[in-house]
């Protein structure tokens, strides 16, 4: 328990290792509870594999706060730094939706579209 009392948040975190990098998978929310336990897991990789490229596989997250999103940032120049690559895939609407609203999407190699379709230009009018 932490010094408020209140049950600390644990994350399962699987690893998935293939020629081209690794693949993680976090299960649940990502927040202020739970945002050390991503961070360590791909300070923890590079630092072991030093791999080409890093998959974090979100499929299995349902939430992802201001936290999480800055330090998703703070990990993919980690990444960057260590000559590696971090990625995004696999995003359930809301995730989608927050990196989105962001401006975040293709810095994690995503198509910079919304969760409902591509992102258009406003059309604007022209008087002759």
């Amino acid at each position: 328990m932490n010094d408020d009392s209140q049950p600390e948040m644990s994350m399962l975190i699987t690893e998935r290792h293939s020629d081209s990098g690794v693949r993680l998978l976090p299960f649940g929310e990502i927040d202020m509870a739970t945002v050390g336990q991503v961070r360590d897991a791909i300070i923890a990789v590079l630092a072991r594999d030093k791999p080409a490229a890093i998959v974090l596989d979100l499929r299995h997250v349902s939430f992802i706060d201001s936290t999480g999103i800055g330090e998703l940032v703070r990990c993919h120049r980690a990444a960057a730094v260590s000559g590696s690559v971090l990625t995004v895939e696999n995003l359930a609407p809301f995730p989608r939706r927050q990196l989105w609203a962001t401006g975040l999407l293709g810095l994690f190699g995503m198509a910079d579209q919304h969760h409902d379709g591509p992102v258009l230009a406003p059309q604007i009018e022209r008087s002759a």
